[in-house]
């Protein structure tokens, strides 16, 4: 069985079913609570970009700012790519 890390950081050999909270419905109702939560999302934007770091205004400001930026270069490179479809190049 592959190790994972709990919250702590210490090794743990122990993993939880995703399939067994999915049934339970914790799932859907963690990701509504997201979903109506500004800060939250943020957060969860911070600890997407930067792991290792704690969540504050400097890193959740950074962390919103390469989301951005990341879907703003995803949008133009998938125009571009319609468009060398489109023109047979």
């Amino acid at each position: 069985m592959a190790r994972s890390r709990n919250p702590a950081g210490q090794q743990g050999h122990q993993r939880l079913s995703a399939g067994y909270h999915y049934r339970d419905g914790k799932v859907e109702r963690l990701a509504k609570q997201i979903e109506g939560n500004d800060l939250e999302r943020v957060c969860l934007l911070s600890r997407k970009w930067f792991p290792d770091r704690v969540p504050d205004a400097r890193s959740m400001g950074e962390a919103l700012y390469l989301e951005k930026d990341h879907w703003e270069k995803m949008a133009q490179a998938v125009a571009n790519g319609i468009g060398k479809a489109l023109k047979g190049k």
